[in-house]
C-alpha cells in the first residue's frame, strides 16, 4: 500500500539526494586518481579515414612495394630454380635421416630454400647460390624444431665453439655448413655471416621460454622490438650474402650500405607478413611487439615501418651507388626478395 509523505519527509529525503550525489562524484574521481586511469587512445585520423583494415593494409603494401621501384605486376625470371631445388632436396635426402620436425614436406622446403637464393642472388655462382639455399634450408628447420628441442639448441653455440659433436644430426650439418661460409665470403665477411646464424638460433630458442613469452614491455622498453627483431630476422647475414668474394672484388665498398640492408631486409619481411599474421591472431611479431612498447596502434606502426623500410632502401641505393658490382647485386636483391 502506498503511503504519501509528509513534508518534512519530502525535505528530508532531498536533502539527502543533495549530499549523496556529490559524494558519488567525489568517490569516482578519487578512484581514476589511485588507479591512475588513464583516457582512451586516440586513433590517427589517417587510419580512421583509411577504411577497412585490410584495404589499409593493402594500400600501405602498395606504396612499399612502389617506392622501391617494384611494380606489383613484377615477374622474375628464375632459370636454375628447379636445378637449385634439385641439389637441395637430392642433399639434404643422402643423410637418411629423419625430417619429422619440419612442419612441411621436405619437398617443399627445399622449393622455398632454392627460391630464396635464386630470386634474390641471381647473379651468384650456383655453387653460392646451393650455400645461400642450404642456409635458409637450415633457417627453416631451426624454426620448426625449436618446440621439440630448446634444450639442444640452447647448447648449440657452446658444443659449435668448442667444436663439440652436435647431438642433433641435422645440427651437425648446419654447424659444417657455417664452416664452409669461408669457401665463398671474405674471412671478416664469413665471421659476420656466422654470427648471425647462430645468433638465429639463440633468438629462436628464446622465443619457446615461457618467461620470454611473459615479458611485461611498457613504453620505456621501445627500442627492444627491433633489438629483438635484429636477432631473429638473420638480416646481417643475408645482406652480407650478397657480396662474395669472387663477384665483390672491390673487398669494402659496400660496408657503409649494410645497416640499411639489414634495416630493409628486417623490415620488409614484417610489413609482407603483416596481414597474415593479423588474421591468424599472431601479437608477437615485430609489429605488435613495437605497438605495445610505444602504445600505438598496430597499423600506425606498420605505417612507419613502411616509411622507415623505403627510407632504408634509398639510402643503401645511393649509398652504393649505380655502376658498382655491389649496387647491381643490391637491385637484382630488392626485387628477387620481395
Amino acid at each position: 500500500m502506498f503511503y504519501p509523505l509528509s513534508l518534512p519527509q519530502i525535505m528530508i529525503l532531498i536533502g539527502a539526494l543533495l549530499l549523496f550525489i556529490p559524494t558519488m562524484f567525489l568517490l569516482l574521481n578519487l578512484r581514476k586518481s589511485i588507479f591512475g586511469a588513464l583516457p582512451k587512445p586516440r586513433v590517427p585520423a589517417d587510419i580512421l579515414q583509411g577504411g577497412p583494415m585490410p584495404t589499409r593494409v593493402k594500400e600501405l603494401v602498395r606504396e612499399f612495394l612502389e617506392f622501391i621501384s617494384i611494380p606489383t605486376n613484377n615477374t622474375i625470371q628464375a632459370p636454375d630454380l628447379d636445378r637449385l631445388t634439385l641439389a637441395i632436396l637430392g642433399y639434404t635426402s643422402s643423410w637418411n635421416t629423419s625430417f619429422a620436425h619440419l612442419r612441411q614436406p621436405n619437398e617443399t622446403v627445399a622449393f622455398h630454400s632454392a627460391a630464396m637464393a635464386e630470386l634474390s642472388y641471381p647473379g651468384h655462382r650456383f655453387e653460392v647460390k646451393f650455400h645461400i639455399g642450404m642456409f635458409t634450408w637450415f633457417m627453416l628447420y631451426i624454426d620448426d624444431c625449436a618446440e621439440d628441442m630448446p634444450e639442444l639448441l640452447e647448447g648449440f653455440q657452446e658444443r659449435f665453439l668448442a667444436r663439440l659433436p652436435l647431438q642433433d644430426p641435422l645440427l651437425q650439418k648446419y654447424a659444417e655448413l657455417l664452416l664452409r661460409t669461408y669457401d665463398h665470403w671474405d674471412p671478416l665477411t664469413a665471421n659476420s655471416i656466422i654470427a648471425a646464424g647462430l645468433e638465429y638460433v639463440t633468438a629462436t630458442t628464446l622465443e619457446t621460454d615461457e618467461g620470454f613469452r611473459t615479458l611485461k614491455l611498457d613504453k620505456n622498453a621501445g627500442n627492444f622490438a627491433y633489438y629483438f627483431r635484429r636477432k631473429t630476422g638473420v638480416a646481417e647475414a643475408y645482406a652480407l650474402m650478397l657480396f662474395p668474394r669472387q663477384e665483390n672484388p672491390s673487398r669494402w665498398a659496400f660496408l657503409p650500405a649494410v645497416a640499411d640492408l639489414n634495416l630493409f631486409i628486417d623490415l620488409s619481411n614484417d610489413i609482407l607478413s603483416f596481414y597474415k599474421e593479423e588474421k591468424a591472431g599472431e601479437n608477437t611479431n615485430y609489429i605488435h611487439i613495437r605497438a605495445k612498447c610505444c602504445q600505438e596502434y598496430p597499423l600506425s606502426v606498420l605505417r612507419k615501418t613502411v616509411e622507415e623500410s623505403i627510407g632504408a632502401a634509398k639510402r643503401a641505393t645511393l649509398t652504393l651507388g649505380d655502376s658498382t658490382a655491389a649496387a647491381g647485386a643490391w637491385r637484382l636483391f630488392k626485387q628477387g626478395f620481395v
